[in-house]
């Protein structure tokens, strides 16, 4: 009794002390029950919503696996601080009274760090808002995503089609990536495919349907297994493959370049999904190494790979085998070779196009190089804005109207 009696005013003097306690097992505790939530809310399903393409990788499906242990280990983590501290609680408040001063500065300077963090975090969403990052990440793309972005019933960002074709009506497969599917732009029907579907059937008796099958990522390779496995059971009539540099699929392991660094491995395909702040930051310090030629750009990335003799071999293969397939269903094709929308003055990519056009000339594709006609206009009226280099809607219409010509002009419909 005595020795309760002489414990409880080294408890109750302690003021600062016992509230300081009270504070970090409530933050613990929340901080606790937030990570086990996450960890259940942040499931595959969750982010499915906020994929542009209905679907994830396989290694996003790992990352999403790995999140949600990493959050629920660390939620029992702190559940076994929080155990620690009650056990020890005499003690942790004896330490707390001997490092006040310390603790006090420390605690300040957390709040600090942690007001700015709020402020900028808050200041960017204001700014960026639903603005779109061109490699396709950060909170504004997600929002994007799942505001603007609506997929049919094969994943693709149109209106639902009947698989069998009307009798009468002209079919156009427009096969492609991000440029396709029309990153950045909010309306879809302000897309090039989709300028080019009403245009023609404002112009002409007959009906046309032109389908958008592009998908951001991906590369020739893929955009031919698309065709394969969804466009071509719409018997079109007409394919239209949307090219862009970095569809030039690399398959040598010698000259294999990452061209965007990550900050904080792993984590950052998180953090620069999750904050603004982070993904603002994490695209600055990118851009500042490839001015230090600290790392390889994607430009130089691109054309590294072009160099490879293994590369080109294994692109005019799938030019070839884009040919077959025309050739046995009885359908044109037309190459769109879509520029880098930016270096004009300097452009770095001539021997690509050049590549891309000896290509289709061979396998008796139609071809038009979009370059001559996007350099007439300054970058930031074609492009989406300044973090996002894909076309905007006026340069989709320029494409729209250019595509039209060569298709009345050479009879490819009628």
């Amino acid at each position: 009794m005595n020795g309760t009696v002489r414990n409880m005013p080294k408890i109750k003097g302690r003021k600062f002390e016992a509230v300081f306690y009270k504070i970090i097992i409530f933050i613990f505790v929340i901080l606790s029950l937030t990570f086990f939530i996450l960890g259940q809310t942040l499931n595959k399903e969750f982010f499915v919503r906020y994929s542009p393409d209905g679907s994830l990788k396989e290694s996003t499906i790992q990352n999403v696996y790995i999140l949600q242990v990493f959050l629920s280990v660390i939620g029992g983590i702190l559940l076994l601080f929080i155990s620690v501290l009650f056990y020890f609680r005499e003690r942790f408040i004896e330490f707390i009274g001997k490092h006040k001063e310390v603790i006090q500065n420390l605690s300040l300077f957390v709040v600090a760090l942690l007001m700015f963090f709020l402020f900028v975090e808050i200041s960017l969403n204001i700014m960026l808002s639903e603005k779109t990052f061109g490699p396709g990440f950060g909170p504004g793309s997600l929002k994007f995503n799942k505001k603007y972005v609506n997929l049919n019933n094969d994943n693709m960002r149109d209106r639902n089609f009947n698989i069998n074709k009307p009798e009468g009506v002209v079919r156009i497969a427009v096969i492609g990536d991000s440029f396709t599917f029309g990153s950045g732009i909010k309306d879809v029907d302000k897309t090039y495919s989709k300028l080019i579907e009403s245009r023609l059937n404002e112009i002409s008796d007959k009906k046309y349907e032109v389908l958008n099958f592009g998908l951001p990522g991906k590369n020739t390779k893929a955009e031919i297994e698309i065709l394969e496995e969804s466009a071509l059971k719409y018997n079109p009539d007409v394919i239209i493959l949307g090219y862009v540099l970095n569809d030039f699929v690399n398959v040598d392991e010698k000259v294999a370049y990452s061209s965007y660094i990550t900050v904080v491995p792993f984590f950052g395909f998180w953090l620069r999904n999750f904050f603004y702040s982070y993904a603002f930051v994490e695209l600055k310090i990118n851009k500042i190494l490839e001015s230090l030629n600290f790392k390889v750009s994607e430009t130089q990335k691109i054309l590294l790979e072009f160099e490879s003799e293994r590369n080109k071999d294994y692109n005019k293969n799938l030019f070839r085998e884009l040919s077959e397939i025309a050739k046995k269903e009885d359908i044109e094709v037309v190459v769109v070779m879509f520029p880098s929308m930016s270096q004009f003055d300097s452009y770095p990519f001539f021997l690509i196009h050049e590549f891309v056009s000896d290509n289709s000339e061979e396998n008796n594709f139609y071809f038009i190089d979009l370059f001559d006609f996007y350099k007439n206009y300054p970058e930031d009226s074609i492009i989406v804005s300044e973090y996002d280099k894909h076309p905007n809607e006026f340069a989709h219409e320029i494409a729209a109207e250019i595509i039209l010509e060569t298709l009345i002009n050479n009879k490819i419909i009628q």
